[in-house]
């Protein structure tokens, strides 16, 4: 599943990964999830 961060760079994210080192919001993770 490929995420968009804060800084605007995409980030590639596995099921279950440890998200907590990247700065993602709320909002990016939903959108992120009803795309995938």
């Amino acid at each position: 599943m490929k995420v968009t961060g804060a800084d605007g760079k995409e980030y590639t994210i596995e099921p279950g990964a440890n998200l907590s080192g990247v700065d993602l919001s709320y909002a990016d993770l939903r959108g992120a999830i009803l795309k995938s």
